[in-house]
């Protein structure tokens, strides 16, 4: 009851905090629109890793665009302070204080976003036991190829976090509204392993496919292998 309690005065605190910044944010307006709850725990912290940087990209240019949603960001302790600020110049962020990382899932986090329209969890989880429909992210399926595709020992605590996460992914993939992947071969994955309807799952690379480049003395531009944007982007 103790962290719960914590997790009510924390919400609270950012929520008035929240509020005094959404005056100066260009996307507020007195219309209401639906709110998407979004897990933002990866992409608020520094330095951050390839799943952090997604999430943080992500929020962040949604927070420059038009939108027919509100996006409402959750994150934990781990938050960096310079990061949270910025953060909260583009969307409400609430933190969730809780003793460790299956609490924020499964309890904290569904418990704040109740009444949300729309959940969505950004890096391979979301909340098990909620009614709210979910948008999930599945970056990979790489814990299914651990110890076939990439031997070795791995440590306890990991061991057990792995279990967790690819029972709850099984249990997740299958009900949720959309399943959003960053290559085709992560989709192929998600379909194989997860049992994921090829049509459900919706590839928002992480960059483009092919570029152009002029050629050094030259007033034509030739394409050549690399990043462009004929397809779907992550926004």
């Amino acid at each position: 009851m103790s962290h719960e309690h914590e997790h009510h005065d924390d919400h609270e605190h950012g929520h008035d905090h929240n509020h005094e910044h959404g005056h100066d944010h260009p996307h507020h307006h007195h219309v209401e629109k639906p709110v998407i709850a979004i897990d933002g725990r990866y992409g608020l912290r520094s330095p951050r890793r390839g799943v952090g940087e997604y999430v943080y990209r992500l929020v962040t240019e949604l927070g420059f665009i038009s939108r027919p949603y509100e996006l409402h960001v959750f994150g934990d302790l781990s938050a960096d302070p310079e990061v949270l600020s910025r953060m909260r110049f583009l969307h409400p962020v609430d933190l969730l204080i809780t003793p460790n990382f299956f609490t924020w899932e499964q309890m904290a986090f569904p418990q704040a976003t109740h009444g949300a329209a729309f959940i969505h969890g950004t890096a391979n989880i979301n909340p098990l036991a909620t009614r709210t429909p979910q948008i999930l992210t599945v970056h990979d399926a790489i814990e299914w190829h651990r110890g076939k595709d990439f031997p070795g020992a791995i440590p306890f605590r990991h061991h057990v976090s792995r279990l967790y996460r690819m029972n709850a992914l099984k249990r997740l993939a299958p009900k949720a509204q959309a399943i959003l992947t960053v290559s085709d071969h992560a989709k192929e994955d998600i379909h194989q392993i997860l049992r994921v309807d090829r049509e459900r799952i919706v590839v928002t690379p992480l960059a483009a496919t092919s570029q152009t480049r002029r050629t050094p003395g030259s007033h034509s531009a030739s394409r050549v292998p690399g990043p462009s944007f004929r397809r779907r982007s992550i926004f």
